[in-house]
């Protein structure tokens, strides 16, 4: 598992989505993405990753992963996983709101949404 530290780390070469692989921070991140989630193909590489909360009945603290292909989310708040994958397929519309929390929310074909608060670069996240 990979630490906190490590993580906000890792944030920061992962601003870059020009493909290429230069850190070993960022391998070590790539493949953690991959433990956490392995429905995805190991071909598809994380490309951003940001600090954020789900919004359900609570807010999930966790991260964001953008992939080639997906849009990631992971939580591990109190023993209680919370994952959620969505295929850029699937992804219906994006919209971003200008408040406190910095909200994002991304609408799935199958009429899924999902609330993302307190996004770290929130503009970044929604140009992806």
């Amino acid at each position: 598992e990979i630490s906190l530290r490590e993580q906000n780390l890792a944030e920061e070469y992962l601003t870059k989505s020009d493909g290429f692989v230069n850190s070993n921070t960022f391998l070590k991140y790539n493949k953690t993405f991959h433990k956490l989630f392995p429905e995805v193909p190991e071909e598809d590489r994380v490309t951003h990753t940001f600090t954020c909360s789900l919004q359900k009945e609570v807010l999930y603290h966790g991260k964001l992963f953008v992939s080639e292909c997906h849009v990631c989310f992971y939580s591990s708040v109190l023993l209680k996983e919370t994952k959620v994958v969505i295929p850029f397929s699937d992804v219906k519309e994006i919209k971003k709101y200008k408040s406190p929390l910095s909200m994002l929310s991304i609408q799935t074909s199958s009429r899924d949404k999902y609330s993302f608060a307190s996004v770290r670069n929130y503009k970044l996240c929604y140009k992806l």
